[in-house]
Protein backbone atom coordinates (compact mmCIF):
# COMPACT_ATOMS: atom_id res chain seq x y z
CA UNK A 1 0.00 0.00 0.00
CA UNK A 2 2.83 2.40 0.90
CA UNK A 3 4.65 1.61 -2.37
CA UNK A 4 1.49 2.30 -4.39
CA UNK A 5 1.01 5.57 -2.56
CA UNK A 6 4.60 6.57 -3.31
CA UNK A 7 4.12 5.78 -7.00
CA UNK A 8 0.95 7.87 -7.02
CA UNK A 9 2.69 10.85 -5.43
CA UNK A 10 5.60 10.62 -7.86
CA UNK A 11 3.22 10.46 -10.83
CA UNK A 12 1.25 13.41 -9.46
CA UNK A 13 4.44 15.43 -9.04
CA UNK A 14 5.54 14.66 -12.59
CA UNK A 15 2.12 15.69 -13.91
CA UNK A 16 2.22 18.98 -12.02
CA UNK A 17 5.73 19.81 -13.27
CA UNK A 18 4.75 18.88 -16.82
CA UNK A 19 1.67 21.06 -16.60
CA UNK A 20 3.73 24.00 -15.35
CA UNK A 21 6.24 23.60 -18.19
CA UNK A 22 3.44 23.47 -20.75
CA UNK A 23 1.95 26.66 -19.31
CA UNK A 24 5.26 28.54 -19.25
CA UNK A 25 6.48 27.56 -22.70
CA UNK A 26 3.33 26.95 -24.69
CA UNK A 27 1.49 30.02 -23.50
CA UNK A 28 4.42 32.35 -22.97
CA UNK A 29 3.88 34.21 -26.29
CA UNK A 30 0.42 35.18 -25.10
CA UNK A 31 1.55 36.71 -21.83
CA UNK A 32 2.34 40.41 -21.69
CA UNK A 33 5.88 41.53 -21.13
CA UNK A 34 6.57 43.53 -17.97
CA UNK A 35 10.14 44.43 -18.94
CA UNK A 36 9.34 48.13 -19.22
CA UNK A 37 8.02 50.90 -17.00
CA UNK A 38 4.31 50.21 -17.59
CA UNK A 39 2.13 47.40 -16.27
CA UNK A 40 -1.31 48.20 -17.69
CA UNK A 41 -1.30 51.67 -19.28
CA UNK A 42 -4.86 52.92 -19.77
CA UNK A 43 -5.36 56.70 -19.66
CA UNK A 44 -3.55 59.07 -22.03
CA UNK A 45 -3.30 62.82 -22.54
CA UNK A 46 -0.97 65.08 -24.49
CA UNK A 47 -0.07 68.74 -24.03
CA UNK A 48 0.73 71.55 -26.46
CA UNK A 49 4.47 70.88 -26.14
CA UNK A 50 4.03 67.24 -27.16
CA UNK A 51 4.57 65.79 -23.69
CA UNK A 52 2.64 62.56 -23.14
CA UNK A 53 0.82 61.68 -19.90
CA UNK A 54 0.21 58.01 -19.11
CA UNK A 55 -2.00 56.63 -16.33
CA UNK A 56 -0.96 53.09 -15.41
CA UNK A 57 -4.03 51.31 -14.08
CA UNK A 58 -2.59 48.57 -11.85
CA UNK A 59 -0.18 50.68 -9.75
CA UNK A 60 -2.20 53.90 -10.16
CA UNK A 61 0.89 55.76 -11.35
CA UNK A 62 0.87 58.76 -13.68
CA UNK A 63 3.92 59.42 -15.86
CA UNK A 64 4.80 62.56 -17.78
CA UNK A 65 7.01 61.75 -20.77
CA UNK A 66 8.77 64.15 -23.09
CA UNK A 67 8.26 63.71 -26.87
CA UNK A 68 11.21 61.29 -26.96
CA UNK A 69 9.61 59.08 -24.29
CA UNK A 70 11.85 60.07 -21.37
CA UNK A 71 10.26 60.37 -17.93
CA UNK A 72 9.97 64.01 -16.83
CA UNK A 73 7.70 63.45 -13.83
CA UNK A 74 6.01 60.62 -11.99
CA UNK A 75 3.39 60.47 -9.24
CA UNK A 76 2.01 57.44 -7.40
CA UNK A 77 0.20 58.68 -4.30
CA UNK A 78 -1.66 61.74 -3.17
CA UNK A 79 0.80 63.64 -0.94
CA UNK A 80 0.82 62.50 2.67
CA UNK A 81 -1.45 59.50 1.99
CA UNK A 82 -1.39 55.97 0.66
CA UNK A 83 -4.22 56.82 -1.74
CA UNK A 84 -3.39 56.26 -5.37
CA UNK A 85 -3.45 59.41 -7.46
CA UNK A 86 -5.20 57.68 -10.36
CA UNK A 87 -7.22 54.58 -11.15
CA UNK A 88 -5.70 54.55 -14.62
CA UNK A 89 -8.62 56.33 -16.29
CA UNK A 90 -8.46 59.28 -18.67
CA UNK A 91 -6.95 62.68 -17.85
CA UNK A 92 -7.08 66.22 -19.16
CA UNK A 93 -4.17 68.62 -19.42
CA UNK A 94 -4.58 72.23 -18.31
CA UNK A 95 -0.94 73.24 -18.90
CA UNK A 96 2.35 71.35 -19.23
CA UNK A 97 2.81 69.42 -15.99
CA UNK A 98 -0.64 70.33 -14.71
CA UNK A 99 -3.45 67.81 -15.14
CA UNK A 100 -6.81 66.72 -13.80
CA UNK A 101 -6.84 62.99 -13.05
CA UNK A 102 -9.72 60.73 -12.07
CA UNK A 103 -9.32 59.38 -8.55
CA UNK A 104 -11.45 56.92 -6.59
CA UNK A 105 -14.51 59.19 -6.32
CA UNK A 106 -13.04 62.62 -7.03
CA UNK A 107 -11.14 64.57 -9.63
CA UNK A 108 -7.65 65.69 -8.61
CA UNK A 109 -6.01 68.69 -10.18
CA UNK A 110 -2.29 68.30 -9.60
CA UNK A 111 1.06 69.68 -10.61
CA UNK A 112 3.36 66.80 -11.49
CA UNK A 113 6.87 66.89 -10.04
CA UNK A 114 9.97 64.84 -10.91
CA UNK A 115 8.90 62.55 -8.07
CA UNK A 116 5.40 63.05 -6.71
CA UNK A 117 2.87 65.80 -7.17
CA UNK A 118 1.34 68.87 -5.58
CA UNK A 119 -2.44 68.89 -5.22
CA UNK A 120 -4.00 72.12 -6.38
CA UNK A 121 -7.63 71.17 -5.71
CA UNK A 122 -9.99 68.22 -5.46
CA UNK A 123 -13.37 68.25 -7.18
CA UNK A 124 -16.33 66.19 -5.99
CA UNK A 125 -16.91 63.53 -3.39
CA UNK A 126 -18.50 60.11 -3.33
CA UNK A 127 -22.25 60.00 -3.83
CA UNK A 128 -25.13 60.38 -6.25
CA UNK A 129 -26.25 63.95 -5.62
CA UNK A 130 -25.42 66.69 -8.13
CA UNK A 131 -21.68 67.29 -8.08
CA UNK A 132 -20.95 64.01 -6.33
CA UNK A 133 -19.18 61.19 -8.16
CA UNK A 134 -19.62 57.46 -7.82
CA UNK A 135 -17.46 56.05 -10.61
CA UNK A 136 -16.01 58.43 -13.17
CA UNK A 137 -14.46 56.77 -16.23
CA UNK A 138 -14.02 59.35 -18.99
CA UNK A 139 -13.14 63.04 -18.83
CA UNK A 140 -13.00 65.87 -21.36
CA UNK A 141 -12.42 69.61 -21.42
CA UNK A 142 -14.56 71.88 -23.59
CA UNK A 143 -13.67 75.13 -25.33
CA UNK A 144 -14.92 77.16 -22.35
CA UNK A 145 -12.83 75.28 -19.79
CA UNK A 146 -15.73 73.21 -18.44
CA UNK A 147 -14.94 69.68 -17.25
CA UNK A 148 -17.15 66.84 -18.53
CA UNK A 149 -17.13 63.38 -16.95
CA UNK A 150 -18.92 60.08 -17.44
CA UNK A 151 -20.32 59.15 -14.01
CA UNK A 152 -20.74 55.47 -14.82
CA UNK A 153 -22.61 54.02 -11.86
CA UNK A 154 -24.88 57.05 -11.62
CA UNK A 155 -25.81 56.70 -15.32
CA UNK A 156 -25.16 60.32 -16.13
CA UNK A 157 -22.86 62.91 -17.61
CA UNK A 158 -21.74 65.64 -15.23
CA UNK A 159 -20.33 69.03 -16.16
CA UNK A 160 -18.27 71.20 -13.82
CA UNK A 161 -17.44 74.89 -14.29
CA UNK A 162 -13.77 75.87 -14.69
CA UNK A 163 -13.63 76.71 -10.98
CA UNK A 164 -14.73 73.14 -10.13
CA UNK A 165 -18.28 73.95 -9.04
CA UNK A 166 -21.12 71.79 -10.31
CA UNK A 167 -22.72 73.15 -13.46
CA UNK A 168 -25.27 70.59 -14.67
CA UNK A 169 -25.87 66.93 -15.43
CA UNK A 170 -28.02 64.83 -17.74
CA UNK A 171 -28.90 61.13 -17.74
CA UNK A 172 -27.81 58.50 -20.23
CA UNK A 173 -29.54 55.18 -21.02
CA UNK A 174 -26.64 52.90 -20.03
CA UNK A 175 -23.32 52.98 -18.18
CA UNK A 176 -21.07 55.49 -19.97
CA UNK A 177 -17.34 54.94 -20.41
CA UNK A 178 -15.33 57.26 -22.65
CA UNK A 179 -16.29 60.80 -23.64
CA UNK A 180 -15.17 62.95 -26.56
CA UNK A 181 -16.33 66.46 -27.47
CA UNK A 182 -16.57 67.77 -31.01
CA UNK A 183 -18.37 70.87 -32.30
CA UNK A 184 -21.87 70.77 -30.80
CA UNK A 185 -21.87 67.06 -29.98
CA UNK A 186 -20.76 64.78 -27.19
CA UNK A 187 -19.63 61.27 -28.22
CA UNK A 188 -19.91 58.62 -25.52
CA UNK A 189 -18.84 54.97 -25.56
CA UNK A 190 -21.08 52.47 -23.80
CA UNK A 191 -18.57 49.67 -23.44
CA UNK A 192 -20.75 47.22 -21.54
CA UNK A 193 -23.51 47.51 -24.14
CA UNK A 194 -21.24 47.71 -27.20
CA UNK A 195 -22.45 50.90 -28.84
CA UNK A 196 -21.46 54.53 -29.24
CA UNK A 197 -23.82 57.50 -29.01
CA UNK A 198 -23.62 61.09 -30.21
CA UNK A 199 -25.55 63.51 -28.00
CA UNK A 200 -26.32 67.18 -28.21
CA UNK A 201 -24.64 69.34 -25.57
CA UNK A 202 -27.90 69.29 -23.57
CA UNK A 203 -28.15 65.49 -23.57
CA UNK A 204 -30.40 64.58 -26.51
CA UNK A 205 -29.37 61.35 -28.25
CA UNK A 206 -28.90 62.27 -31.91
CA UNK A 207 -27.42 59.06 -33.26
CA UNK A 208 -26.09 55.71 -32.12
CA UNK A 209 -24.07 53.07 -33.89
CA UNK A 210 -22.53 49.69 -33.25
CA UNK A 211 -23.55 46.36 -31.76
CA UNK A 212 -21.70 43.43 -30.28
CA UNK A 213 -19.71 41.48 -32.83
CA UNK A 214 -16.42 41.21 -34.65
CA UNK A 215 -17.41 42.40 -38.12
CA UNK A 216 -16.29 45.87 -39.26
CA UNK A 217 -18.46 48.42 -37.47
CA UNK A 218 -19.32 46.01 -34.64
CA UNK A 219 -17.79 46.31 -31.18
CA UNK A 220 -16.72 44.14 -28.30
CA UNK A 221 -16.16 46.69 -25.54
CA UNK A 222 -15.71 50.08 -27.22
CA UNK A 223 -13.56 51.88 -24.69
CA UNK A 224 -12.22 55.32 -25.57
CA UNK A 225 -12.85 57.65 -28.50
CA UNK A 226 -10.89 60.55 -29.99
CA UNK A 227 -11.21 62.70 -33.09
CA UNK A 228 -8.25 62.94 -35.46
CA UNK A 229 -7.04 66.37 -36.63
CA UNK A 230 -8.93 65.78 -39.89
CA UNK A 231 -12.20 64.89 -38.17
CA UNK A 232 -12.38 61.08 -38.15
CA UNK A 233 -13.56 59.38 -34.97
CA UNK A 234 -11.10 56.74 -33.70
CA UNK A 235 -12.47 54.20 -31.19
CA UNK A 236 -10.55 51.52 -29.30
CA UNK A 237 -12.48 48.26 -29.79
CA UNK A 238 -10.92 46.68 -26.75
CA UNK A 239 -11.83 42.99 -26.81
CA UNK A 240 -11.51 42.82 -30.59
CA UNK A 241 -7.95 44.16 -30.15
CA UNK A 242 -8.33 46.80 -32.84
CA UNK A 243 -8.94 50.46 -33.62
CA UNK A 244 -12.02 51.33 -35.65
CA UNK A 245 -12.46 54.61 -37.50
CA UNK A 246 -15.78 56.30 -38.33
CA UNK A 247 -16.95 59.63 -39.66
CA UNK A 248 -18.84 62.03 -37.42
CA UNK A 249 -22.16 60.44 -38.43
CA UNK A 250 -21.09 56.98 -37.31
CA UNK A 251 -20.33 55.58 -40.76
CA UNK A 252 -17.57 52.98 -40.69
CA UNK A 253 -14.42 53.97 -42.61
CA UNK A 254 -11.64 51.50 -41.82
CA UNK A 255 -9.92 49.58 -39.02
CA UNK A 256 -6.47 48.38 -38.08
CA UNK A 257 -4.76 46.25 -35.47
CA UNK A 258 -5.68 42.72 -34.44
CA UNK A 259 -4.54 40.47 -31.61
CA UNK A 260 -0.84 40.11 -30.97
CA UNK A 261 2.28 41.59 -29.41
CA UNK A 262 4.18 42.58 -32.54
CA UNK A 263 4.18 46.27 -33.57
CA UNK A 264 0.81 47.32 -34.93
CA UNK A 265 -1.07 44.62 -32.99
CA UNK A 266 -2.85 45.05 -29.66
CA UNK A 267 -4.03 43.33 -26.53
CA UNK A 268 -6.85 45.26 -24.83
CA UNK A 269 -6.19 48.72 -26.32
CA UNK A 270 -7.61 51.48 -24.14
CA UNK A 271 -7.14 55.25 -24.40
CA UNK A 272 -6.14 57.01 -27.62
CA UNK A 273 -4.77 60.48 -28.46
CA UNK A 274 -3.09 62.24 -31.40
CA UNK A 275 0.32 63.90 -31.33
CA UNK A 276 1.41 67.15 -33.00
CA UNK A 277 2.30 65.30 -36.21
CA UNK A 278 -1.15 63.75 -36.46
CA UNK A 279 0.04 60.28 -35.46
CA UNK A 280 -2.22 58.17 -33.28
CA UNK A 281 -0.98 57.10 -29.84
CA UNK A 282 -2.62 54.04 -28.27
CA UNK A 283 -2.40 52.69 -24.71
CA UNK A 284 -1.78 49.02 -25.53
CA UNK A 285 -2.72 47.90 -22.03
CA UNK A 286 -2.47 44.13 -22.31
CA UNK A 287 0.99 44.41 -23.85
CA UNK A 288 2.20 46.85 -21.20
CA UNK A 289 3.23 49.49 -23.71
CA UNK A 290 2.32 52.61 -25.67
CA UNK A 291 2.24 52.45 -29.46
CA UNK A 292 2.66 55.33 -31.89
CA UNK A 293 1.16 54.66 -35.32
CA UNK A 294 0.21 56.51 -38.47
CA UNK A 295 -3.46 57.39 -38.94
CA UNK A 296 -3.84 54.22 -41.03
CA UNK A 297 -2.23 52.06 -38.35
CA UNK A 298 1.32 51.62 -39.65
CA UNK A 299 3.67 51.18 -36.67
CA UNK A 300 6.07 54.03 -35.98
CA UNK A 301 7.48 53.24 -32.55
CA UNK A 302 6.80 51.57 -29.21
CA UNK A 303 7.25 53.21 -25.81
CA UNK A 304 7.74 50.91 -22.84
Amino acid sequence: MSRSKDRFLIALGIALVAGLLVYVFAFRPFRPSWDGRFQDPEGLAIDEAGNLYVADEDPGTIFMLDPAGNVMARADFLPGTQDRLSRGDGMIVLAPGRIIAIGAHQLHEVELLPSGCRVIRTIGERGSRPGQIEDAEGIALDENGRIWITDEDNLRIQIFAPDGTFDRAWPVPAQPEGICLAKNRVYITFSKDNWVGAFSRDGKLELRFGKRGSEPGDFHVPDYACFSPSGELYITDQKNDRIQVFDAEGRFLFLFGGSGSEPGKFRDPEDIVFDRDGNVIVADGGNGRIQVLSRRGEPIRVIR
